[in-house]
């Protein structure tokens, strides 16, 4: 039998309340059943009519689901959430019905039930002076989903044509990427150093006695930065999806998240950077040791971690190193990084596991042009104002650096030409696993000397052999646009500013300054 609207005694009398009781809508299943595909199990929903609260569990976490604040249109909103578990991820159910309730919060249930009983002809008028002005974009893109299940389901006097005009109604102007416009989503070349620097240490040190908390940290760090892995990805990672070869490296399969019901599963092989595969092999020798913290947990999986859990382990670890910084941010840059170096629309799409072109042409749009590229490589760019961080430190003059041990002195011949002592290292060369003098310029642990023409005379040389790469450089060939040497021709370049403003220059001392 079609079920009624049920009219509560504190709603008898009104009209919009009575307008709902009148619909004849399909009946609600007693039992409703969905897949979680993060614990690979069929999960329940019972008596859901009679219900005014229930929870929808998926991947290891139990969201409330309370319909009371729809009022007498609960009803209604049941169909459209049953109509949406079947239709849509089950992310995307539980952001729409947040935004229902966001809207009924704001301006009330009958707000809600007008948009369910206006006549469809009459959606533009209503939608334009009703509830346009009120709504943001992601509250709009909300109320059009409801109005779609309610043309799916013909519910009132909706009906599948309606789709037309209900895709026609315009919405709040959202951009959906405003920080990949603004450059504020990519991480900055001082904090890109901070976590490739935390990673090569951590890869240098790790063994039996590593803590397994931080191992996993490390571990899931490494696959968010190198590799742009969402932590959903990173969470349904399974043991199984790593291969080691005899050479030494180290595979991973990743799995596609966001795709199309019925269409086989995708997914994307990856290699791990080889100086950081030491972290992932001791954690594969150690996955005993982790315990999952809920019981919808896979056996199987490889971090032991649920992607709630996974996306605020990545912000921890980050705010460790004193950036604030998530999973988001660091996926942005990767794609960034690809793009700056040349990557076609394809390659920047397999790497973001994604099927839509549209985010991956916005980097490769915001990346900058040939003739700038040049110029940062050349180490003239304006683009890394924020390397000088990196030095406002203690400059080591001659005599603190002939007291140095030999190990700390960094000095070396980076593609061929003698450098001279260029600085200190407060660790020491024989702890870091990094390229000497090339790396040290974007590192914290470097004490640049306070001789300017030592630096001014590594950049000369750099310069050259960036100049003799750029005269062999077809403009049709898919190559790295010198990203160590851009990076390091940066930081030279701005401890030598540094140098100069602060007058701590050799020749400064001796004239009194």
């Amino acid at each position: 039998m079609p079920d009624i609207v049920p009219v509560h005694d504190h709603d008898r009398g009104d009209p919009i309340a009575e307008a709902l009781s009148r619909l004849v809508l399909p009946p609600l299943p007693n039992v409703i059943r969905y897949h979680d595909d993060f614990a690979d199990l069929k999960q329940t929903i019972l008596n859901l009519a009679s219900s005014p609260k229930v929870i929808l569990r998926f991947e290891g976490v139990e969201y409330p689901c309370d319909f009371q604040i729809f009022g007498a249109a609960q009803h209604v909103v049941k169909h459209v959430f049953v109509n949406w578990i079947q239709k849509h991820a089950l992310h995307t159910v539980k952001i729409h019905l947040q935004r229902l309730r966001a809207f009924c919060s704001a301006w009330g249930w009958r707000q809600l039930a007008k948009l369910v009983l206006v006549a469809p002809g009459d959606l533009a008028t209503h939608w334009n002076y009703n509830v346009f002005p009120l709504v943001s974009g992601g509250v709009a893109e909300g109320l059009r989903a409801m109005l779609h299940s309610l043309a799916a389901l013909s519910i009132g006097t909706w009906s599948p044509h309606d789709a037309v005009g209900i895709r026609s109604i315009r919405s709040p102007r959202r951009d959906r990427l405003p920080k990949l416009r603004t450059g504020e989503a990519y991480l900055s070349m001082r904090e890109g150093a901070v976590v490739v620097d935390y990673l090569d240490h951590f890869s240098a040190s790790v063994g039996p006695s590593t803590d397994i908390t931080a191992l996993q940290d490390a571990t899931l760090l490494l696959l968010c930065y190198q590799h742009a892995i969402r932590p959903g990805q990173a969470a349904r990672l399974e043991r199984s999806s790593t291969k080691r070869y005899e050479d030494g490296s180290l595979h991973i399969t990743v799995p596609y998240r966001k795709q199309r019901r019925g269409v086989r599963p995708k997914t994307s092989v990856r290699a791990i950077k080889l100086e950081w595969i030491p972290i992932f092999s001791e954690l594969l020798s150690r996955t005993s040791e982790l315990h999952p913290s809920v019981a919808d947990i896979p056996p199987e999986a490889l971090l032991q971690l649920t992607p709630a859990e996974a996306s605020l382990r990545i912000i921890r670890i980050l705010a460790s190193l004193k950036l604030r910084r998530n999973a988001t941010d660091l996926r942005h840059t990767g794609a960034q990084r690809l793009a700056d170096a040349g990557s076609s629309l394809e390659e920047i799409m397999l790497y973001l596991c994604h099927e839509s072109n549209r985010a991956a042409q916005l980097y490769i749009d915001t990346s900058p042009a040939h003739g700038r590229t040049v110029n940062e490589a050349l180490g003239i760019s304006e683009f890394f104002g924020d390397i000088p961080e990196l030095h406002r430190r203690h400059y080591v003059d001659a005599a603190e650096l002939n007291n140095l041990p030999p190990d700390r002195i960094v000095s070396g011949a980076p593609h061929g030409f003698l450098t001279g002592a260029v600085g200190g290292c407060t660790e020491g060369q024989s702890m870091c696993s990094r390229s000497p003098v090339l790396a040290c310029y974007s590192c914290h642990k470097f004490m640049p000397t306070s001789d300017v023409e030592v630096h001014e005379s590594l950049l000369g040389g750099l310069r050259h052999v960036v100049e003799s790469f750029i005269s062999m450089w077809s403009e049709d060939e898919d190559v790295p646009i010198f990203a160590q040497l851009r990076t390091t021709m940066d930081g030279i370049r701005t401890v030598i500013e540094g140098l100069r403003r602060s007058n701590v220059t050799p020749h400064a001392k001796e004239h009194g300054r």
